[in-house]
């Protein structure tokens, strides 16, 4: 089977090719049609968790801007066997035997995936869904005429909390996809939409496997409590104007209404207000004062939203130092954003690779060429140290020519025949020519 032929047999559906499936049938066998309920509360997750926890939309937001923020490039694949050592590297900083293109439809379609959304405004929005509801959902709009028929020509997100999926039984797990936003549905054919997910070890014959699990979902009681003490605290600032009762201390002299009221305007007078805050007033009659109320910090409201916010950081795969709001040294905070790189957002930049490279294939079915999408880690500032060792590694690798060691760096090519010849040192020769074989060292 040549690469072409395995293209047709990785973008066409086949039907019936798992008859013997003993997993698809103990799992499966029972949803012929019928609508993979979505666990949990993905809208909740949504509505009191990304727009309802401050903390949860900063640590999507750093994540989901961090990884749009890199580029993705266009390639074709000229060295198979090059690209091939470098292809499962989980950060390509070398691109071996592949050569950059520009100006194909794949292009366009890479730079701009819909007429609404820029490659950084739909790579976010993934993103974004991904660690919402922890799926993530992309519609492949082709053409059914023309040049382009059957070929991706626009991708969309589709929003994860309304997405279902539809089961067919054994034979083929998965045989569409619906969107229901109010009374609207519109159902997808399952080679439409491509699915990345979040691992879920809820396995069920209901098919909750077939989703991801979302982060919220370990971190629900701490999103929960992030949300009570920030309405507690928000309570404790709008009724602290109540904090204790001021009466008299004298038993025998107790006061009237009218004195209450003089009172009263008094304190308004010279105790409320930014202007008063903590002032000190005198009086000359005995009087006694009881608190009732009690601070954010006495009631330990701060400390507590400061510990939510710790774990979910950690549940997100973000060190909490990065969103300390105490200051932190410099060496910390670079070594806790490069892990953010390295640990949470390649991992789903190559995800997002895997899913353009499979749209990828419809052109390169089209096109008679091999290509190869992938995204740019040397755009990451946090990746500046890893380069500046590759540089220095390749100061001191002979054996390998100067325009590799251009490409390593990410510089274009030159055509120059010297350029493709390896230099060799001439300050090192073999024992042996120096006449020194059967000397002792």
């Amino acid at each position: 089977m040549n690469f072409f032929q395995r293209i047709k047999a990785a973008i066409l559906p086949t039907q019936g090719s798992d008859a013997g499936n003993k997993y698809n049938q103990s799992l499966f066998s029972y949803f012929n049609g019928i609508f993979f309920n979505i666990p949990n509360n993905p809208r909740a997750y949504v509505r009191n968790g990304y727009q309802g926890n401050p903390d949860v939309f900063a640590i999507i937001n750093m994540i989901a801007k961090k990884a749009a923020s890199v580029p993705f490039y266009v390639y074709e694949v000229e060295n198979k066997k090059s690209f091939n050592r470098i292809k499962n590297n989980p950060v390509n900083l070398i691109k071996k035997g592949l050569t950059e293109v520009e100006g194909t439809d794949l292009n366009k379609l890479i730079a701009r995936p819909n007429e609404m959304q820029s490659q950084q405004e739909y790579i976010e929005s993934l993103v974004s869904f991904l660690e919402i509801t922890g799926n993530a959902y992309s519609y492949k709009f082709m053409p059914e005429v023309g040049r382009n028929k059957g070929v991706p020509t626009k991708l969309y997100p589709l929003p994860s909390q309304f997405t279902q999926i539809i089961g067919s039984g054994t034979f083929d797990p998965i045989s569409a996809y619906k969107l229901q936003i109010g009374n609207q549905e519109i159902e997808f054919k399952v080679n439409e939409v491509n699915h990345i997910k979040f691992f879920n070890p809820d396995y069920n014959v209901s098919g909750n496997q077939l989703y991801g699990m979302s982060p919220l979902m370990a971190a629900w009681e701490t999103v929960s409590s992030s949300n009570e003490g920030t309405r507690a605290k928000a309570k404790a600032f709008i009724n602290g104007g109540a904090a204790g009762l001021l009466f008299s201390g004298d038993k025998d002299a107790m006061l009237d209404g009218e004195q209450i009221s003089k009172i009263n305007q008094q304190i308004d007078t010279k105790l409320t207000g930014a202007d008063n805050y903590k002032r000190i007033v005198a009086t000359n009659g005995i009087v006694d004062y009881k608190q009732i109320g009690m601070s954010p910090a006495d009631l330990e409201i701060i400390k507590s939203i400061g510990a939510d916010r710790d774990t979910l950081c950690r549940v997100f795969g973000v060190d909490p130092i990065l969103m300390a709001t105490d200051s932190a040294s410099y060496n910390n905070k670079e070594m806790a954003y490069k892990g953010l790189v390295t640990n949470t957002v390649i991992p789903i930049l190559n995800m997002i690779r895997g899913m353009f490279n499979e749209v990828a294939l419809y052109y390169s079915l089209r096109d008679g060429v091999e290509y190869y999408i992938d995204y740019d880690v040397q755009a990451f500032p946090e990746m500046q140290k890893d380069m500046e060792k590759i540089v220095a590694q390749m100061k001191e690798s002979w054996w390998v020519t100067p325009n590799e060691k251009r490409t390593a760096m990410n510089y274009d090519r030159i055509d120059e025949a010297d350029m493709d010849r390896i230099l060799v040192p001439i300050s090192l020769v073999y024992l042996d020519e120096l006449g020194m074989a059967d000397k002792a060292l």
